[in-house]
Order: structure tokens, then C-alpha cells, then sequence
């Protein structure tokens, strides 16, 4: 073999004795109800041959080779078009792609998925392309007739650090190893806990402080490689804000969050920190909206991270404002144990607010860990039938 451009033969030799490797021939399809019917549906459906490509393609599959997810996609507005795709693992796959298909919302459909073996992901991203905000889950195998149910753009949307454990190497949640302290918060998580990626349109800031100086600060809370903070300080705090004000969005459009926490140097050891983790369960309707007029009731769970120490908290509250912050009301709460409550507004007839909920929350444990929370235009206002 002479190739071009050389002046001398080349040889390549085979190794001894010749091996062979593994081959898996895989088919992926994906089909969706027609528009003719009113009942929403669609299959994902992933199939994988190790070692064989067979002579027939044909597939029957059951209900026993099938799991079903009902999933709920809420909007900001009627016919609003987003982009779903769905990832699927064969065992032994390091690679797969998916096709972006533009979906109307709201809307609630049972999707089918293969359960030998494949795992599966989402991703539903929220246009306009250049602004793109994506939001996924982490991937999972499914069993067979298993059938679970998830949210999609519910609101509401802010910083949550119970997301995720395929996060865990990246710092999250944050931690403290020696005398330096390790974090990723991400900043739009869905009600649901679906991590939203990082958005063009999106402003964000933080500040950590401890001994009475500021210690680091930025855009992003993208603390990878840590940062050091001296040996004789125990209290820090930290700070947040991210706005995602745009047309596309419309909720939870700016989100403050001050945590204050104890910690102490480590031995080398890995130790969650004990930041107090808000999340909120508001039962609004898929265009994330609650009726007016009326006395409403959410939850609200208060608690850090997992793996962190866990102290009992003596003060829990809550306010809402229905004019865009300018005046605040104080709910009505009521403790359900281990951190959660129940949260009771008033809310007024539709007509004499700004059309929005704004919350604001605040809570402390015994260790002398605190949270402080505020969301604009947390949830949307309709009038009540």
C-alpha cells in the first residue's frame, strides 16, 4: 500500500490472535396520537439487539414492556409552543441524541416508554431560540406497568438544593471540605424539581461573606474548585438574586434568597452545609394560576439539603402581595411536621390586584441556620368560577 504523497510502502498489521468486540444493533421510534382525537398520548420506544440484526423488525409489544408517565406541561399563555425531546439509553450506551419537537401547552398526555433496560430522560425548552431556557430530569430506568406522574413549568421556579444527585461532584449540594467551601445552586428549578439550565436573558448575582468581609461574589453560584475561608470563622452568609424578566417566562420573575449557616473547618471529610432549602407545593392550574376571591392554601417545605444535620425550626412565616410588593399580608401557617406547613392566604377579587401573587419567606432552626426568600409574580390570579 503506497499512499499518496509517500515515497514508501506502509503496512498495517492485524493483532494475533484476532478478536471480536461486542456489536448491539438499536432501533428508537416515536410515535404521537393523531390531532383527529382528543385523548393525548404518545411512545417512545427504544429497542436494542445485542450481537444480531434479526431478520424480522416486527415488534408487539405490551403493557408489560411498557411504563407509563403522565406528564402535566403548564404555559404561560394558551397555545404556547415549546420544544420536548426525550433521550433514551440502551445498557451500554454513552451516546444519544433527540429531536426538539414543538409542542403546544398547556397540555397533559400519557407517554409510553420501553422498560428493557433503556434509560430515559426529558428535556422541554422554552422559546425563543436564542433566549433558549431548557429544563430536564435525571435519567431513569422504568419498570414494567410502573406508572408515575410529573409537572413540567409549574410554578414556582427558583434556587433549590435538593436537585439532581448526579450533581453531587459538580457541588451540589454545597459543601465544605477542610477549610474550603464547595457550591452549584441552581437557579431556576421548576415545582417539580426539573433543573432549568442557565438562560441568555437571565441576570444573577451572589455575595458569600463570613468574618465581617466579603469572601467571593460574582454572577453564577459556580463554586467548583471551592473557595477558601479562614480557620476561626464559623457564621457565613450568603447571597442571591436571579431575574429572568422576559415576555416568554412571565413567573417567578425575580427571586432574592439570603441564607445565614454555621459551619466549621473539616478534617478533609465531605459535610453538607445546613442551608435552609425552600420549596413550594401552590396547587394552581396548568396555566399557573390560582382563583381569586377567595382563601387559598399551599405548602411550603423548609428543610437542608440531604446529608446535612437537620435541627428543629422555632420560626416559620410567610406574606403575600397582591399589588407588585408595594403592600404585604401575612398568611396564616401551620406546621405538618418535619419542616413542612401549610400555608392559608386571602386572596382579593382579581380586579383590585396586579393580577400576580409576590411571597416572601422567612424561616430559622435552633443551630442559628436562616433562609429569607422573596418571589415576584410568584403565581398568576384568575377569576374564581
Amino acid at each position: 500500500m503506497v499512499p499518496k504523497g509517500s515515497s514508501s510502502d506502509k503496512h498495517a498489521v492485524p493483532t494475533e490472535p484476532v478478536t471480536l468486540g461486542d456489536f448491539t444493533f438499536t432501533t428508537q421510534h416515536g410515535r404521537h396520537s393523531p390531532r383527529s382525537i382528543q385523548q393525548n398520548y404518545r411512545y417512545d420506544v427504544l429497542l436494542p439487539e445485542k450481537g444480531r440484526i434479526p431478520a424480522d423488525l416486527d415488534y408487539d409489544l405490551g403493557a408489560d414492556d411498557l411504563a407509563r408517565v403522565d406528564n402535566s406541561y403548564h404555559a404561560r399563555r394558551p397555545q404556547q409552543e415549546v420544544l420536548v425531546g426525550k433521550f433514551g439509553f440502551a445498557p451500554g450506551d454513552f451516546f444519544a441524541s433527540t429531536f426538539l419537537r414543538p409542542t403546544r401547552v398547556p397540555l397533559q398526555r400519557a407517554e409510553f416508554v420501553s422498560t428493557n433496560g433503556v434509560t430515559w430522560g426529558t428535556i422541554v425548552g422554552v422559546k425563543p431560540f436564542r433566549q433558549l431556557a431548557v429544563f430536564s430530569e435525571a435519567f431513569r430506568a422504568y419498570a414494567p406497568r410502573e406508572r408515575v406522574a410529573t409537572s413540567w413549568l409549574r410554578q414556582i421556579a427558583g434556587p433549590n438544593l435538593s436537585v439532581r444527585p448526579d450533581l453531587r461532584r459538580y457541588g451540589l449540594p454545597p459543601y465544605c471540605r477542610g477549610n474550603r467551601i464547595f457550591a452549584v445552586v441552581p437557579e431556576f428549578v421548576d415545582d417539580a424539581g426539573h433543573l432549568g439550565e442557565i438562560s441568555s436573558a437571565d441576570r444573577s448575582s451572589f455575595g458569600l461573606y463570613g468574618g465581617g468581609r466579603r469572601l467571593t461574589g460574582g454572577e453564577h453560584i459556580l463554586l467548583y474548585r471551592g473557595v477558601k475561608v479562614p480557620p476561626d470563622v464559623g457564621r457565613f452568609r450568603l447571597y442571591m438574586t436571579t431575574e429572568r424578566k422576559t415576555p416568554w417566562w412571565g413567573l417567578s420573575t425575580k427571586v432574592k434568597t439570603a441564607w445565614r449557616f454555621v459551619s466549621t473547618p473539616t478534617e478533609g471529610e465531605r459535610v453538607t452545609l445546613p442551608l435552609l432549602n425552600p420549596t413550594y407545593d401552590v396547587p394552581v392550574d396548568r396555566r399557573n394560576r390560582a382563583p381569586d376571591d377567595g382563601r387559598f392554601v399551599f405548602d411550603v417545605t423548609v428543610t437542608p439539603p440531604k446529608g446535612a444535620t437537620v435541627s428543629p425550626l422555632h420560626r416559620f412565616r410567610v406574606k403575600a402581595s397582591f399589588d407588585g410588593g408595594r403592600t404585604w399580608r401575612l398568611g396564616r401557617t401551620r406546621a405538618l411536621g418535619g419542616g413542612h406547613y401549610a400555608v392559608a392566604l386571602r386572596h382579593p377579587p382579581k380586579e383590585q390586584t396586579d393580577g400576580f401573587v409576590a411571597l416572601k419567606m422567612h424561616a430559622a432552626d435552633d443551630s442559628g441556620n436562616r433562609v429569607w426568600q422573596s418571589v415576584e409574580r410568584a403565581y398568576r390570579l384568575t377569576k374564581s368560577s
